[in-house]
């Protein structure tokens, strides 16, 4: 058993590394950091992870638009397979930087101010160790996992959240972390995308979408709900012959839990018979690259406590959200849950009937207030507007900000050694003034 498992480990390493030696000699010139070498870039994205998670970032694509129109922003990769990626999704700036030494080099050429963050990937340490750049971190959707609000997250100068969940998430869990500064509520830009429509059938049946999210890399962040709920609930929504069901499994479904892989295949089986049973059914299994044209084009929504649920909210459409199974991961007592009711595994095979008692009566005022609550103002264009005027405040910021130092500096150069610089003041626990 042992000899297998070294074996496919050496299989998958070589097989990374081709993929990743043809994808190097796909890549145009101008991905090279020589390209911009006299270019002004102030900023920039930073993804070191590998291509399968390149969605994290392409979500982000539209938002940074409004940026591009009065800033160069550079994606930067260090993967030639996450650089075709981005080059094929329309990022119009993409770096690739192989070792360490080629990301030192680009950020002593340039002032990048800025430098913006998906996830909390140890590949980020290396971009994180420039001290004259505010670093971000964006996040890859709206969420109560309780990876949305890790000490990880004290690596970086600035976190962007969309509302006032966001900010409260923080302030619940971290100790000592100045929240009211370094939190900033810049709402959800993708609201404002406008996706192109997907070519899926007509249907006069009630389409819903199931989103599970993955099955998570640690006991306390099991959310998913392919493996516990997702065959009863498409099972009862096929066989109530009133729906149209899209499935999308997340990319990385059964990565770690074969019951995942198990139970996804087992759905795609079921929506497969279904559709040959019925050509007019038009059930729809959903691998396209990436996630929003569903909002705008589908009526109902099943997914997990993930962003996919987060981002269906904003639409005010009616939403299930699954409990997790896990007994190891316990939902945030001050998330979603206040507002939606959470299925369990056994109401899994009554998702029909739930659904149609939300199609007739609508969701709660409840759900209503969770919108403003996650988000703040929803509003055509609001949050794209937020998002960008954050940006450039930061701009401005980061100008004063050096300012600051160079002035600390002197300050600090005058000082003899044998006197003590700066007295650190204790924090104080019992109140902290709102800097926000």
């Amino acid at each position: 058993m042992r000899i297998r498992s070294d074996f496919d480990a050496t299989r998958g390493y070589f097989q990374r590394t081709f993929r990743e030696r043809k994808a190097l000699k796909l890549l145009p010139p101008d991905s090279a950091p020589d390209h911009y070498r006299d270019k002004e870039v102030k900023v920039a994205i930073y993804f070191g992870s590998v291509a399968n998670l390149a969605y994290q970032v392409n979500q982000w694509l539209d938002p940074f638009r409004a940026v591009l129109d009065k800033h160069e922003v550079v994606l930067v990769t260090r993967k030639p397979t996450a650089a075709l990626e981005f080059l094929q999704a329309g990022w119009p700036n993409v770096v690739y930087l192989k070792k360490l030494s080629d990301v030192d080099e680009f950020m002593h050429r340039h002032p990048i101010q800025l430098m913006f963050y998906v996830n909390n990937s140890g590949a980020n340490l290396g971009m994180l160790a420039f001290p004259a750049t505010f670093h971000i971190s964006l996040g890859h959707g709206e969420s109560d996992k309780t990876a949305s609000s890790t000490n990880q997250f004290r690596a970086y100068t600035f976190v962007f959240v969309p509302g006032e969940a966001g900010r409260r998430r923080f302030a619940n869990q971290l100790l000592d972390f100045d929240w009211q500064y370094r939190i900033r509520e810049v709402g959800r830009p993708q609201i404002d995308t406008e996706h192109p429509t997907h070519p899926i059938p007509e249907s006069d049946r009630i389409s819903v979408l199931y989103a599970p999210t993955w099955e998570g890399d640690k006991p306390t962040g099991r959310y998913g709900s392919t493996a516990s709920h997702g065959v009863a609930m498409v099972s009862s929504l096929l066989s109530s012959g009133r729906y149209r069901v899209v499935f999308r499994p997340h990319p990385l479904a059964g990565s770690l839990l074969p019951a995942e892989k198990v139970a996804t295949l087992e759905i795609q089986k079921l929506l497969l018979d279904a559709n040959k049973q019925d050509p007019h059914a038009h059930h729809v299994l959903d691998d396209s690259p990436s996630f929003g044209w569903h909002l705008a084009q589908l009526d109902m929504c099943i997914s997990d406590i993930s962003s996919v649920a987060f981002d269906w909210m904003a639409t005010g459409k009616p939403l299930i959200v699954t409990e997790p199974a896990a007994e190891s991961t316990i939902p945030s007592p001050t998330g979603i849950s206040v507002a939606l009711p959470l299925l369990r595994t056994d109401q899994a095979q009554n998702v029909a009937d739930i659904c149609q008692t939300l199609s007739t009566d609508g969701m709660p005022d409840s759900y209503r207030d969770a919108i403003r609550y996650y988000f703040g103002d929803t509003s055509p264009g609001s949050s794209r507007k937020r998002f960008r005027d954050a940006v450039d405040a930061l701009l401005e910021e980061h100008s004063r900000a050096l300012v600051a130092r160079s002035t600390r500096r002197e300050v600090i150069a005058a000082t003899p050694i044998t006197e003590q610089f700066g007295h650190p003041t204790p924090r104080n626990h019992n109140h902290e003034e709102d800097r926000s």
